[in-house]
Parts: C-alpha cells; structure tokens; sequence
C-alpha cells in the first residue's frame, strides 16, 4: 500500500509545484483584461465612439467654377453649402449616442457573460478539488479496513476471500481518484481558454465552495443588461422614426459667387436649391420605422417576462439547494458519520460482518459528495442569478 501512497502523493505534488495557485482576484483580471471576446466588445465602442464623432460634422461645401471661350470670355465662381433642415443633424447624432451607449451595454452584458462562465468553472475546479481531498480520505480508510482485514484471516476469522473484496474496493477508488485527477485538468484546460495562452499554468483554486451566500441585495429587472439592452433598441427606434420624419424635409443647398467679364462689371451671383418634396415625402421609411418600434417594443415585453420567469425559477431551486444542505449539514452527515464509527469499531471487535462496514463507509462518503454537489449547484445558480439581475461581482467566493 506504500506504493499506491506514493502515487498519489505524486499527483498531488507535481500539481502543487509545477503549477500555481488562482484565486477569484486573479480570475476576475485575467478574464476582463485578455478575453478575445470582451477585447472585441471593446471595438465595438471605439467603432461607435468614431462614428459618432463623424456624425457631428458638417458636410463640406463645393465650389463651382465655370469660363467660357471665345472673344466675350467670362469666369464665374460658386461658393455653396447645403444646409440640414428638419433637426436632421440633432436626430443623426443623437441616434449614434443610443448606438454607442447600446454597444457600451453589450459590452458589460460580455463582460458578465464571460466573468459568470468562468465563475462557474472556477466552481467545479473547487468542488473537484474538495472531491479529491474527500477520494484521498477515503482510499486512507479503505486502506486501513484492508489491514484489519487481514489481520482477521490471518487469525482464522475470515475468509482469505474477503482480503480479495477488500483490495478491489481500495482498487476502485483509486480508479476514481485518477478519474478525478482527469476531470480537474479538463476543466483547467476549459478555464484557461478565458484567457490568453502566455500565461502560467494554474493547478490549484483557492477558494471556500462551502460558504453560503444571500441572494443578490437587488433583483429588480430594470437592472438586468439584458433587460437594458431591449430597452435601449426601443429608443433607438423611436429615435430613428423621428430621423425619418425629418428626412420628408428636403435640405436646402445656398451659394454665393461672383461672374467676372472683361466686357461687363464684376457682378456677385447668390443661389438657393429647395428640392420639391412632390414625389417622395419618405413614407415608407417611416412606416418601417415605426413597425421596427413595435417589435422592439414586443421584444422588451418579452425579455421581461423571460427574465422574471429565470429569476423565479431560479430563487425556487435556490431554496430547495438550501434545505437540502442543512439537512446534509446537520442531520445526514452527522448521522453517517456516527453509524460508521459504531459499525467500524464494531466490526473490529467482531459484532459486524464486512458488508456492513464497506455499506457504512460509502454511505459516509457518499453524503459528503453529496453535499459537495449541492454547494456547487447552489453556487452556480447564484451566480446565473447575479448575472440575470446585472448584479455579477468577483466577491462570490470566499478565499482561504
């Protein structure tokens, strides 16, 4: 059984010194300042900020020159600009200030996205974690039932093939202690795809999965970024309808020149272009205009409803996670617990056969992973509540 301690001890070590410790502070940075997708978001905005910043400027004037040739030569200048009517240029700009501001949403509403799926990873890594440490404890007992075991046959109290019974139950927790180990790598090589390969490579979490914690202080809808989001396209399209009806106003184009001749006075020549709105007073553009408004209006009513639904839905299975964890915590656990000192003191003093303590011992530890399940689902649902409700922090675990 040396042998088999050595083992393990040296998955544990070449973890722990070729690799360094994550806590949710290294995590959270790593995730906000080298995510592909969140750098991308980030364009985004300077994208809009730009074309924002194109939007209040002035369309350039022209000028127009025009000679003639012969023997009466002229030369005539034109100086014009065209000048927005209908508020054009106030609807345009503050339609690309909703843009931005949308991207802006989008942008924290990534963030979000992406610190809550790594959350959640980080979750797992510390639930497996725990998993391992519980396998560890457990592979130790099994070892020392399998001693015991073999003291009795060799006393003459037990058949040689309970020594065979015992090894294959050690040998299958082994098994499982390196399936373990597997999971946990997989879910690092997850978790590192969060952010940029340069780097170190991180195999151990720090964190507590058994601290509980309160819904978030704020649940109200109009907080949720997906909520925002919605809530935004609606101004914008109220926006654009307004762009439109300005549009049925044509802009007026003004010029001012002068004709020089060399056989007449130098004369200055003003212009004035009013295009006849005869045959198109843009009315189709409005009318789309106001049907993307009454989709986007549809669009919030319904994201709302959604986001209501999630919240509910949420908090209920919260509750149930909650119950079920105070009972494993102050009922189950405890119980198993003493069941199996009783049977393995008894079985050692001859009253228990070894069915009854290899059935004591996994209830035990099946109850502790059951409780280690129940912690992180009940931290997982908190954070796709916090998430929901736009309330996403690093402070949703408490670090050793």
């Amino acid at each position: 059984m040396n042998t088999i301690h050595r083992c393990l001890l040296g998955i544990i070590l070449s973890s722990v010194l070729f690799g360094e410790n994550l806590n949710l502070s290294i995590l959270t940075d790593l995730v906000l300042n080298q995510n592909i997708a969140i750098k991308s978001s980030e364009k985004e905005i300077n994208i809009k900020s730009s074309e924002l910043l194109q939007s209040k400027m002035f369309e350039n004037p022209s000028i127009e020159i025009a000679t003639g040739f012969g023997n009466e030569t002229e030369v005539s200048t034109m100086l014009s600009q065209t000048i927005p009517i209908g508020r054009k240029r106030r609807h345009n700009i503050h339609l690309h200030e909703l843009e931005l501001e949308r991207a802006k949403i989008e942008h924290t509403n990534i963030q979000s996205q992406k610190l809550t799926e790594a959350y959640m990873l980080f979750v797992e890594v510390l639930q497996f974690q725990e998993k391992r440490l519980l396998l560890e404890k457990q592979i130790e007992v099994s070892e020392e039932l399998l001693i015991a075991v073999e003291k009795k046959v060799t006393a003459g109290k037990l058949s040689t093939a309970e020594i065979s019974r015992a090894k294959i139950q050690l040998y299958q927790e082994i098994s499982g202690f390196r399936k373990i180990e597997n999971t946990l790598q997989i879910k690092w090589k997850e978790l590192e795809t969060f952010w940029s390969e340069s780097q170190p490579t991180f195999t151990q979490g720090i964190g507590n999965i058994a601290t509980l914690f309160d819904y978030p202080s704020v649940l109200s809808i109009e907080n949720s970024l997906e909520y925002k989001q919605a809530k935004i396209q609606v101004d914008i399209q109220n926006t654009a309808i307004n762009l439109e009806k300005s549009n049925r106003i044509p802009d007026i184009e003004i010029g001012a020149g002068v004709r020089q001749s060399d056989f007449t006075d130098n004369t200055l020549n003003f212009g004035l272009s009013i295009p006849l709105p005869i045959f198109n007073r843009n009315k189709n553009n409005i009318n789309i205009a106001k049907l993307q408004l009454d989709k986007s209006t549809l669009d919030l009513s319904d994201q709302s409803l959604k986001i209501q639904t999630k919240i509910s839905n949420i908090e209920h299975k919260l509750k149930e996670l909650k119950i079920e964890i105070e009972v494993l915590k102050n009922d189950i656990i405890p119980e198993a617990n003493s069941a199996y000192l009783v049977i393995n003191n008894g079985y050692l003093n001859g009253r228990f056969t070894y069915l009854d303590i290899v059935d004591a011992k996994k209830m035990w530890f099946e109850t502790k992973n059951q409780i280690l399940d129940a912690l992180a689902e009940y931290q997982i649902e908190i954070l796709k509540l916090r998430h929901i409700s736009g309330n996403i922090n690093q402070n949703l675990l408490g670090e050793n």
